[in-house]
């Protein structure tokens, strides 16, 4: 198509386009707005934002306000329905989420008996201040014949000073850092981590091993502390760095994958918050963690619980991945229908025209 160009004009971090001798329509403004890279304009500044020398040169394209106004109304159109699609999917990752939390915890606390599907037929309540020094008490059931324990009792807790930094003088280690954890359930030899050095007691302290579960003891957020993964396997030269704790349970009491499900669920993973210190960064001493209460069923049982758990999660997984991915290509869909219509590579005018009542 044969459009005019225009400048595009920046005042400080404002941006617009000078519509004072024109009569654009608006709605065609806001879609072209949301077309136009503004970070190309300013890929070579120092601090991201506009460049005014450059945003005076960037032309764009003009089409005639009747084609402005067809190009509005088909967007509008077109968008609206992808955004309801996009609302939809999101809605759906949500209640898979939440769907995933709630069995987790419903299972971890004993609500559902995962061999029969119902709840148990006897349960017993405990009611115990704990040692943490904040005068909480920790109130619930579970179900007759399991414990409640204290992680300390259950789990050899260890927190990593190991940081990022390579010292003379020390091995050569990778390191398991926080972004590791907080964005990946199981931690394996694909994950690419960073390389650092640490000493040799840190290496023996801190090293990882299969069946060890990190969680994360520092957060901008209280409430979104204590977030873990789980070891799946481990060459010798990985080592957990510092901002995670590293909970290593013991074999006679508690099946690792147990133990992280355990922390994922709601009435473990709110004692890891309410003990979180902080005003601004929030952060779980080692004492803290260890004195959170986790229910301790049978040892063959913690299995079962685990068998079942693995496959719940695995067919949310399943689901979510693909809810995802159709969020992806609709958002970029949104993008591309809007750039290619507004830069006249998609004409939409005989689109929009009304069609006559027959």
């Amino acid at each position: 198509m044969n459009y005019s160009c225009t400048p595009v004009f920046a005042i400080d971090t404002t941006f617009f386009i000078d519509t004072r001798y024109s009569s654009a329509d608006i709605r065609w403004l806001y879609y072209l707005l949301g077309w136009l890279r503004l970070d190309d304009i300013s890929r070579d500044s120092a601090v991201p934002g506009l460049n005014r020398e450059e945003s005076y040169r960037r032309l764009i394209p003009i089409p005639p306000r009747a084609e402005q106004t067809a190009i509005a109304r088909f967007l509008d159109h077109a968008v609206h329905r992808i955004q309801r699609y996009i609302s939809a999917k999101r809605k759906l990752i949500a209640l898979l989420n939440e769907q995933r939390q709630t069995m987790i915890s419903q299972v971890i606390t004993g609500q559902i008996d995962v061999r029969t599907g119902a709840p148990y037929s006897a349960y017993k309540p405990y009611s115990r201040t704990d040692e943490s020094g904040l005068g909480l008490k920790v109130d619930g059931k579970v179900p007759k014949h399991w414990d409640v324990r204290r992680l300390r009792n259950v789990a050899d807790v260890r927190q990593s000073n190991v940081d990022k930094h390579s010292e003379k003088g020390e091995s050569q280690v990778r390191l398991c850092n926080y972004v590791d954890v907080y964005h990946n359930d199981r931690i394996n030899s694909e994950l690419p981590f960073m390389q650092a050095t640490a000493t040799t007691g840190e290496i023996q302290r801190f090293g990882l091993r299969p069946g060890d579960v990190l969680i994360t003891k520092d957060s901008e957020v209280w409430n979104d502390i204590a977030v873990p993964a789980l070891v799946e396997e481990a060459e010798s030269d990985v080592v957990c760095g510092y901002h995670l704790a590293l909970l290593r349970p013991f074999a006679k009491l508690m099946h690792p994958s147990y133990l992280f499900y355990a922390v994922q669920s709601a009435a473990v993973a709110s004692q890891f918050h309410v003990r979180a210190s902080g005003v601004i960064r929030f952060g779980l001493t080692r004492r803290a963690i260890k004195a959170v209460r986790v229910p301790l069923p049978p040892l063959d049982e913690q299995a079962m619980i685990v068998s079942f758990l693995d496959r719940f999660v695995a067919n949310l997984d399943r689901a979510h991945r693909n809810a995802n991915t159709k969020l992806r290509l609709a958002q970029e869909l949104s993008t591309r229908l809007i750039e290619d219509v507004v830069t006249g590579n998609i004409d939409v005018r005989s689109l929009m025209e009304p069609k006559p009542w027959t």
